[in-house]
């Protein structure tokens, strides 16, 4: 009986190591920090628009609040509004960081009356309550969110956003 042959030892193809190239890690070096700041400034203005647009969203949230503590204070005032906000807290509103809202940079006052450090104000006190164009609350500055714009609380209890320029001002609007 004749023996097999023997079987040569297989050895794999040689792969050349990443060292045997440093052209190829000098041109990483280089590209992989140039990258960073392009996709910063690429992704920063994205996350500054979501952060106030979350901003935005919990203005709108804060002025329904103060929307639905006034419809209280009506049903226990003959349907009248408050004449201001600080009627309202604490009894209808006792979370005093509602009447702030979350966008504003400018609230600084005499902590004795809400009025002074609340970013929205009452524009009109004798709304009919269903009538949906009527704006009775609103923010004190027409600029308060990017784009430029505020918050507005309507008569029928709904909250929108309106750009500069497309609200009268609640001093031309009178009561």
């Amino acid at each position: 009986m004749s023996e097999p042959p023997p079987i040569p030892h297989f050895q794999p193809p040689r792969v050349k190591s990443s060292s045997s190239t440093p052209g190829l890690l000098i041109a990483v070096a280089i590209v992989v920090p140039l990258l960073i700041p392009i996709l910063a400034a690429i992704l920063l203005p994205a996350l500054a628009r979501a952060r106030e647009a979350a901003r935005r969203a919990s203005c709108q949230n804060n002025l329904k609040q103060i929307g639905i503590s006034c419809k209280m204070f009506a049903g226990d005032h003959n349907n009248q509004l408050p004449q201001n906000l600080s009627e309202l807290y604490p009894k209808y509103l006792s979370n005093p960081s509602v009447f702030v809202c979350p966008s504003s940079t400018d609230v600084v006052g005499d902590l004795n009356s809400i009025d002074s450090w609340t970013s929205y104000e009452i524009v009109i006190t004798g709304a009919d309550e269903g009538n949906k164009d009527v704006i009775v609350i609103q923010e004190k500055h027409e600029d308060a969110h990017i784009p430029r714009g505020m918050n507005c609380l309507f008569a029928d209890g709904h909250v929108e956003f309106r750009r500069s320029g497309a609200i009268t001002p609640a001093a031309e609007r009178g009561p």
